[in-house]
């Protein structure tokens, strides 16, 4: 009887499958991991697996490549016929309404200066002493959101 050991991409220890020969298919190897750890996704079809040489790195692809005996993989779990993305990704959901506008704190000569703070004064109600306090300078929030481009 001969074994591949094989892990999951998160996993920490092997686990083994066997099967009679010098070599198996990784077509059937495939097979053997999703029917020993019952793997489906959510909508109840079979998911398909990536599966890469532990050692090597080496990508197996073709679903006729030999895969000698006692060879250690890693597995990838991806939906049937994805591309490798999250198993249960959720699409993305539409828009439903509006963004508010952020308010905006205007300087004496009109130039903006700052974006006023939430559960804060209205501009209106902004004086010399509390307006630094309330508003955030538009240099800080582009650095923040320089960030996330």
């Amino acid at each position: 009887m001969s074994i591949i050991r094989y892990k999951f991409n998160s996993g920490r220890e092997f686990d083994v499958i066997q099967f009679d020969g010098v070599h198996i298919t990784l077509g059937d190897l495939k097979h053997a991991i999703v029917e020993k750890n019952a793997l489906v996704n959510r909508k109840g079809g079979k998911i398909d697996l990536l599966v890469e040489n532990h050692v090597t790195k080496e990508k197996y692809q073709d679903e006729t490549q030999l895969i000698p005996m006692n060879t250690s993989v890693v597995v990838k779990r991806i939906p049937k016929g994805g591309g490798g993305s999250a198993l249960f990704a959720k699409p993305p959901q539409p828009l439903t309404h509006q963004p508010a506008p952020v308010p905006v704190a205007i300087s004496t000569s009109g130039q903006p200066v700052g974006v006023l703070l939430p559960n804060n004064p209205a501009p209106s109600l902004l004086t010399p002493s509390n307006a630094i306090s309330n508003v955030v300078s538009l240099d800080l929030v582009f650095r923040f959101l320089a960030h996330f481009i």
